[in-house]
């Protein structure tokens, strides 16, 4: 068992999310005596209006300073990116050096086109909506120059993804209608890192601690922790 006092984990959410996207992740691993920390990124709490006036300045200062802390009183930092939470997290461990890295369905390639057109026409068939009014509810939702600095978070990120030589773990779900799964391979091939592992999950869309793979990626996830 890793003591309290040996290793600290930051969880970082998504683009358009907030810590509560990843608490499943962040109790199981505080279950197991592992200090877990979760902080919302800056602007993704509030309103549209205060999500447009943030930048991904922002989002990465939010983390830092948390990464920082958590340096200066650890032994050992592992920090574990959800979706866009998983830029933030190449970037921290390129400039300040995370003993442990993982990213969970964190975007090189963003949006599945023929997953969403292959949900939308079964929906018409079946009739049932509810898919159709997500999809409405996340283009509605989100903010444009969020959407901006995404993309300009995405375009700083992927250079660094060859100077990652921090042990790194990969996870994607292979239903996942946001990142495309060759963002994984991406990620796994294009890192210099001599202790990686990359895994598929045949069942799980873009929000995988909701789906019914969870318990086994947290299980994952906590045990990478434990080998490397």
């Amino acid at each position: 068992m890793i003591k309290a006092n040996d290793m600290a984990v930051l969880v970082l959410h998504g683009f358009n999310s907030c810590s509560k996207d990843v608490k499943i992740l962040s109790d199981y691993l505080k279950d197991r005596g592992i200090y877990t920390i979760s902080p919302t990124l800056a602007g993704i709490k509030g309103t549209k209006k205060e999500w447009n006036t943030t930048t991904w300045r922002d989002w990465i200062s939010n983390a830092e300073k948390e990464f920082i802390h958590l340096k200066q009183n650890f032994k050992r930092v592992a920090i574990i990116g959800f979706s866009m939470g998983g830029l933030v997290a190449l970037y921290l461990t390129c400039n300040y050096g995370a003993d442990v890295l993982a990213t969970v369905n964190t975007p090189i390639y963003c949006a599945d086109i023929r997953k969403v057109l292959g949900n939308i026409k079964r929906c018409i068939r079946k009739r049932s909506y509810d898919p159709l009014k997500y999809y409405y509810r996340v283009i509605n939702e989100t903010p444009f120059w969020g959407a901006i600095h995404l993309s300009l978070g995405l375009s700083e990120c992927i250079p660094l993804v060859e100077k990652i030589k921090t042990p790194l773990l990969v996870i994607q779900g292979l239903k996942d209608e946001a990142v495309r799964w060759k963002s994984a391979d991406y990620l796994f091939c294009r890192s210099a890192s001599p202790w990686k592992k990359k895994i598929y999950y045949r069942n799980a869309n873009h929000f995988i601690f909701d789906g019914e793979e969870k318990e086994d990626v947290c299980q994952e996830i906590f045990h990478y922790l434990m080998q490397v």
